[in-house]
């Protein structure tokens, strides 16, 4: 089983900052240099602010905090929320400290193509129990980036439902009406997403950032370029830093086959991958569509909007538009970052610093009853109700018939022991271990009849587990990695994200436990 890079890194372990280039507490240490975005990219994503209808701007002389996600529908996972929270309340603090403007960025990643990955929403009903909804397509979008996959129709059907099976409130019909709206309004999938958040998120100076945009396209045209010019560099350098964390004990959080470029090329309105071999670039799921670098090159300057990074440049691409002092990641994200710092250095771009984003979960009044009385931490929910029942039993006073049943297994386990450590080496000996491993099992057995002798106890204490881990893991997974946001939205209205706001702390280690409503 490999170690966990992300809250290795979290809780300060050396090796694991070291591959980050510090830990992430480094953010308020002194702060660096300003660089300017591309004036033509501050003048798009302002203008696309007002757009979306929200009132954030960038200001002269910023520095940035970014996050972003793919879009997935009704705002995809509650950890969207969380991130983009984490960046709004970080920026405000370095702002405090460094005593110039900062802004948050939430950067929709439109040019994402999975949309398998982004179809489906997943909410709890008003009896706590877990459905979802999925949009389909009659001609499936392989290949096409988010910002070409239209917002069609068949989203009011699934509005309707999720409206009508959520919890509500009186406040139901003003949410419901606007994600109408905003969907008849969206001209793709991203756009939809991006106008979710943009009113989420608009009373605070969120600003949204979609990578498609023209002006952004052009004005990363040299990371790509870089790319072509000396091919597989990146691929070979992520790929070094994929066996070196793997030597610490940790997961790579990616690793590219040999010969693939770390660059899309969009063409006939699919998002296809490039590898170079033998001298030339080559799109292997297009018959024919092989390109000698000068010709590459020359598209590049031609048509910088059928470029789009991969998974390895986004981060580069994203430094050079912002040079953020942070980027706000998620786990998963934080193990792909510490493979970066070599690619940052081939393309000359700042390494920023990477911090957590913060985790929670949100509790009613009744789950948290439960969990205090169960006396774990909500972590512990991840093990499954039955589990947390178990425990739950093995952490009560014992009654008399469990304490005499321990008190023999101890005393039989310690002359199987005796006699194994008598008998020294060999068969009778193995034997022995043997007994001992029968012992144990045997009195698991006899001690977990006698827990769930009391079937009215067990009862019950299933039925308080099971709330909350329909809650907390929803299908076994954490909320914030299952539930739309919209399954609060609906009876908390919009008021919902000035309550994330007032009870996250981006700072605070672990899944924070939040009431809302």
């Amino acid at each position: 089983m490999t170690a966990d890079f992300a809250a290795a890194y979290a809780s300060g372990d050396p090796a694991a900052c070291a591959l980050l280039g510090g830990p992430h507490g480094r953010l308020f240490d002194a702060p660096g240099p300003v660089p300017a975005p591309p004036p033509e990219v501050v003048a798009e994503i302002n203008a696309h602010q007002v757009r979306l209808g929200t009132a954030a701007r960038i200001p002269d002389g910023a520095r940035f905090i970014v996050t972003g996600q793919q879009p997935g529908i009704f705002a995809g996972p509650m950890y969207t929320v969380y991130k983009a929270a984490t960046a709004v309340l970080l920026a405000k603090e370095l702002e405090v400290a460094a005593g110039a403007p900062c802004v948050p960025v939430f950067w929709t990643a439109s040019e994402d193509h999975d949309f398998d990955e982004v179809r489906a929403a997943h909410f709890l009903d008003a009896r706590r129990a877990l459905f979802s909804l999925s949009l389909t397509a009659e001609d499936p979008p392989s290949d096409r980036p988010l910002f070409a996959v239209p917002a069609t129709e068949a989203l009011h059907a699934l509005i309707d439902e999720a409206a009508a099976r959520c919890a509500g409130s009186e406040l139901t019909p003003e949410v419901a009406a606007f994600l109408h709206d905003t969907a008849s309004a969206s001209d793709s999938l991203a756009d939809w997403f991006q106008r979710i958040m943009a009113r989420l998120f608009g009373g605070t100076p969120l600003v949204h950032f979609a990578p498609h945009w023209p002006a952004a396209r052009a004005a990363v045209r040299g990371v790509i370029r870089r790319e072509i010019e000396t091919p597989l560099v990146s691929t070979r350098l992520v790929n070094g830093a994929a066996s070196a964390l793997e030597r610490l004990g940790y997961a790579a959080g990616v690793r590219r086959p040999e010969t693939a470029c770390n660059f899309f090329l969009l063409s006939g309105g699919r998002r296809l991958r490039v590898h170079w071999q033998d001298g030339r670039f080559t799109l292997p799921d297009t018959p024919g569509g092989d390109y000698e670098p000068a010709a590459l090159l020359d598209l590049l300057e031609a048509e910088p909007g059928r470029f789009s990074p991969n998974v390895v440049l986004r981060p580069v691409v994203q430094q050079a538009l912002f040079g953020a002092a942070a980027c706000v990641c998620g786990p998963g994200e934080t193990v792909y970052w510490a493979q970066l710092g070599g690619v940052f250095d081939h393309f000359d771009t700042p390494f920023p610093v990477v911090w957590p984003r913060a985790r929670a979960v949100i509790l009613g009044a009744k789950e948290r009853k439960h969990l205090r009385a169960f006396g774990l931490p909500v972590e512990a929910l991840a093990a499954g109700a039955d589990a947390v029942v178990d425990r739950a039993l093995r952490d009560a006073p014992p009654p008399e018939a469990l304490a005499e049943a321990r008190r023999r297994r101890d005393a039989m386990l310690a002359e199987a022991e005796a006699l194994r450590a008598r008998l020294g080496e060999g068969p009778a000996a193995d034997a022995a271990a043997k007994l001992a491993e029968a012992v144990g099992q045997g009195f698991g057995r006899v001690e977990r009849a006698l827990l769930h002798g009391d079937r009215e106890k067990v009862a019950a204490l299933s039925a308080r587990a099971r709330r909350l881990c329909d809650v907390a893991m929803p299908g076994g997974r954490p909320q914030e990695r299952a539930l739309s946001p919209f399954t609060w939205l609906f009876s908390e209205g919009f008021g919902f994200t000035d309550a994330v706001l007032r009870g996250l702390d981006p700072r605070a280690p672990g899944v924070q436990e939040m009431e809302i409503g």
